[in-house]
């Protein structure tokens, strides 16, 4: 019996660890061969490809460690399912940052929270009535 599996635990932690690494070297490694393509892709198409990568580094990292984590606790496969519940509100709290950020495009400023168009030098938004930054 080797250390991963007298601490099953902690090789799930470092399998965790691995599926963020992963995500690292695939991201930079991508941007870096195709620095010029990454340069001119809108934020629609750069959000695609980090899911893209994400969902690539679940299927070649993260369900193998933990399958084979839970086969040797003896527990059923079906427990990759609950497991992805402790990261969807890390994606969620993503996802809703990613969807409308404050910025300034050819139609004006908008809200990061809302959306709401905004006039230059507001500090509230109208609608939501966030601080702008």
């Amino acid at each position: 019996m080797n250390w991963f599996e007298k601490h099953l635990n902690w090789t799930w932690i470092f399998g965790l660890l691995a599926f963020y690494l992963f995500q690292v070297v695939v991201g930079f490694g991508y941007g870096y061969v195709n620095s010029s393509s990454v340069a001119n892709m809108t934020q629609t198409e750069l959000d695609t490809l980090g899911y893209g990568i994400w969902l690539l580094a679940i299927i070649a990292v993260y369900v193998p460690i933990t399958a084979w984590v839970l086969r040797k606790k003896g527990r059923s496969l079906a427990w990759i399912l609950l497991s992805g519940f402790f990261f969807l509100p890390l994606w969620i709290g993503n996802k809703r940052q990613s969807i409308v950020t404050q910025g300034t495009s050819a139609q004006g400023n908008f809200c990061y929270n809302c959306g709401t168009r905004l006039n230059a030098g507001m500090t509230f938004c109208p609608n939501c009535g966030r601080k702008l930054a």
